[in-house]
This record gives C-alpha cells, sequence and structure tokens, in this order.
C-alpha cells in the first residue's frame, strides 16, 4: 500500500489510496491532521508542521470524537484552482515562505473538468528554519494535543528549535568529515595494492601521484539527517536495483560503478574503477558520497601522450556529476524520502591545473586550490529542474579556469542531459519499491 508520508510527489493519488490510509484509523498527531473544510487557520497547521516534524494535512476528511478519520470520507465543495489557493497561503502568511506538496483528490471520474467533491492532501517537511504567521508575529509548533494541535511557542520551544537545528548542521558536518575520512582510508588501500600490482617504479610514480592529485567529492546530505532512512540490509537490497547511467564519452555504462562491495558500521561502500578509484557510500541517513581520483593523474603516470598531470579531466568530472545528480533522485524515491538536501561537488587539488579532453588543453590555469559547488533542493525540485542545476554545475567548473563555453559546447551537453532524462525519468528507468 502506499503511504501519503512516502508517495513521491509528482504521483498520482486517487481516492481509494486516501481511503486506504484513513482505514488505518490513526488519530490525529504531531504529524497528522484531519480537516472537514477549508481551513482559515491553514497557515498555521501548514507552519507548525515544518517547524515540528513535518506532517500531512488532509482537507475533505472528517474526524470523530476521537479524532479519527471518519469513512466514507466526506470531502469537500469544489472550490477553483485548489491548489493555487495553499501554494498562495504558504507564499503570503508563512515566513519564509513554505512550498508543501499538494494532491487535489477528485470523488469521480479524473477526467472531468470540475469534480462537485475533493479531498485535498499537503504534505509538509521539517523546515530549515522557524517558520512565523501572523505577518511574521508568532511562530507555532504541534502540541500532540488532540483538542489543540498546535500553539504558540514559547521561548524554550524556540530554543528548542534552534538548537535542533544546530543539532542537524552538527550532525551533517561529521557525516560530511566521516566520508572523508572513509575515502582517505580506501584510498590509502587502493594505492598500497595498486602499487604492489605493477612494476615498482611505475607502482611508485602512480602512488605519488594519485596521493597528491585530484580528488572530486559529489555528496547529498540530508539537511536534518536524525533517523534512518534505511538499515544495511535495506540497502544492499536497494543499490542492486536501482543505478542510474554514466556517459564515458563512448557510450552509457552502470553508476554507482562497482567492483566490490562492503558494510561498514552505518553504511554501503561500493568500490569501482579500473584504472582510478571511484568510492561510493550511501548511509543509513540518507549521506549519498562518490569520491574518486582524476584520470588525468592516471594518465600523467603511465606517461600517456600529453602532460596530463596538470590538468582535470572536464568530460570526466562533469558526467560524474550529472550521473550523481540523477542516482540521488532515483535513490530518495526508493528510500520514500522527499525532504531538503544539500548537495554538493567538490574538486580539490587543482591550482595550477587545466582541463583536458579529447587530449587537448583548453581554459586557462586554475587559481584556486579547490573548486566548490552547492544548492539545497528537495530530490523533486532537483528531478524537475535537473537541467537548470546540472548547467549552474558546469558553468562553476568553467568560471574556475576561465573558460567560456561554445556554441558547440553546450550543445553537446543539452543533449547528453536530454538522453538522461530521456533514459531516467521520461521512461521512470528504475524499479519500484514493489520490484525489489
Amino acid at each position: 500500500m502506499k503511504s501519503l508520508f512516502t508517495i513521491r510527489p509528482d504521483d498520482d493519488l486517487d481516492k481509494g489510496i486516501v481511503e486506504q490510509f484513513c482505514n488505518l484509523g490513526i488519530r490525529e498527531t504531531t504529524r497528522i491532521e484531519y480537516k472537514r473544510e477549508f481551513p482559515t487557520d491553514l497557515a498555521k497547521s501548514i507552519a507548525s508542521f515544518a517547524n515540528t516534524q513535518g506532517g500531512i494535512v488532509l482537507v475533505g476528511v472528517d474526524a470523530d470524537s476521537e479524532n479519527r478519520p471518519i469513512l466514507p470520507l466526506c470531502g469537500m465543495d469544489y472550490v477553483a484552482q485548489p491548489e493555487e489557493r495553499v501554494y498562495q497561503i504558504c507564499a503570503s502568511s508563512i515566513h519564509p515562505p513554505i512550498v508543501p506538496s499538494v494532491w487535489v483528490v477528485p470523488f469521480e471520474d479524473p477526467s472531468h473538468v470540475h469534480p462537485d467533491r475533493v479531498i485535498i492532501v499537503i504534505r509538509v517537511t521539517q523546515g530549515e528554519t522557524a517558520h512565523a504567521v501572523d505577518g511574521r508575529k508568532r511562530v507555532y509548533v504541534r502540541t500532540g494535543n488532540i483538542s489543540e494541535p498546535f500553539d504558540i511557542a514559547t521561548v524554550d520551544q524556540v530554543m528548542e528549535l534552534v538548537g535542533r537545528r544546530r543539532e542537524s548542521a552538527n550532525t551533517r558536518a561529521r557525516l560530511i568529515n566521516q566520508s572523508r575520512e572513509r575515502f582517505q582510508f580506501f584510498s590509502e588501500a587502493y594505492l598500497t595494492k595498486r602499487q604492489s600490482e605493477v612494476l615498482d617504479t611505475l607502482g611508485q610514480r602512480t602512488r605519488s601521484m594519485l596521493s597528491k592529485g585530484v580528488v572530486v567529492r559529489l555528496q547529498f546530505v540530508p539537511v536534518f539527517p536524525s533517523t534512518p532512512l534505511m538499515r544495511l540490509g535495506e540497502i544492499r537490497k536497494a543499490l542492486r536495483s536501482i543505478f542510474a547511467r554514466r556517459h564515458d564519452g563512448r557510450g552509457w555504462d552502470s553508476f554507482p560503478p562497482c567492483l566490490t562491495e562492503r558494510i561498514v558500521q552505518d553504511s554501503v561502500i561500493r568500490l569501482g574503477g579500473s584504472r582510478l578509484l571511484e568510492i561510493t557510500e550511501v548511509n543509513e541517513l540518507g549521506v549519498l558520497s562518490f569520491s574518486s581520483n582524476d584520470l588525468a593523474d592516471v594518465r600523467g603516470a603511465l606517461n600517456e601522450p600529453v602532460q596530463t598531470a596538470d590538468a582535470i579531466t572536464y568530460f570526466n568530472v562533469i558526467a560524474n556529476a550529472l550521473a550523481m545528480m540523477t542516482f540521488g533522485v532515483l535513490a530518495y524515491e526508493q528510500m520514500g524520502f522527499y525532504g531538503l538536501c544539500d548537495f554538493t561537488l567538490e574538486i580539490s587539488a587543482v591550482k595550477g591545473r587545466r582541463l583536458l579532453n579529447n587530449w587537448c588543453l583548453f581554459g586557462e590555469t586554475c587559481p584556486d586550490d579547490r573548486i566548490t559547488f552547492g544548492i539545497r533542493v528537495t530530490p523533486s525540485e532537483l528531478k524537475n529542474d535537473l537541467r537548470e542545476h546540472f548547467f549552474a554545475l558546469v558553468t562553476r567548473i568553467d568560471n574556475a579556469f576561465g573558460y567560456e563555453a561554445t556554441k558547440q559546447d553546450r550543445e553537446e551537453l543539452e543533449r547528453l542531459v536530454s538522453e538522461n532524462i530521456s533514459i531516467h525519468f521520461a521512461t521512470q528507468y528504475y524499479h519500484p519499491k514493489g520490484q525489489l
């Protein structure tokens, strides 16, 4: 059964799914609220959910004396543009604004232009800051009290809200640092193994170049990483059936790459790459990380044509970025996570390097040791605006090397993104939960 808490924002909802949910008889809690008619205090309900742990408002569902949903469902009279009405309230009456997921569920055949009665399902994720209403003067939180589901936050509750946000920030920092340390550990093991497998002089040169060479990191971190989204066994099972595609310049291969897989205390680690180290980490709290060396350093160690040691492979970096963006969307859909997350790119040790593509160096020498890019989005926002965010990332890299993309460059990347979207989203290139 689909859950209103985990259904994807772009999935359709019908009356049957809402009835199945209400059949569970869940009482109004800090995460669920039932409203027979469109409420005048909707802004308070939505803001209080965002200020607590997130939640769902079902408008058109009446509740009994124990605050459980009444069946059969009554619905509410249809009003013009109900979705827009909800979004308008969230944008004009809540500060900072909130963008919830909204579904309008008709009672009749969905093909009817204006159904008589509907149910409005509003899902709110936990906010990253305190959201105020009543002219920015009041902050509401959920109380867990049936008669008064929300109330004005006390000073202590506001302080607690700020403290939770600070704790989330500390947890994010810890998880990011942990991922870096794990890459360093596996990198050392890989370099030691690589040195023992090839000629001494070549092995030493490879180890030297890769140990001080470029590292590309791509990472998703939930803004509020507090509870496990999946356990390790579930993650391993999911990774066997969901993956993205990555273009290697010749064709599409699987992403994330995997030659071997192992677990650590809270994550599944995948080691991939034949000529360079590629590590993917999927954490129980929803952290998704991909780290790799750069192919230019490997080629430099092998004395391949062109002085590649002073470059980074342009197409390899942006192809990995696009694949990781796509993998993040698909993985979070599988995990049932639709909240805010930070997506970041970091390329280290690039000072003094240029761009390399098809054995040609281009762009200017990078003056910075590190290139960074970051966005804060929900998975559904990233999916809907993938092209926009991808090109913002590419522009960031181009600017770091003083490079202005040509029309041909842009057209090639447009084709890459369009094909990527067609493969993964137009045809829903993933395995639904029920088929795992």
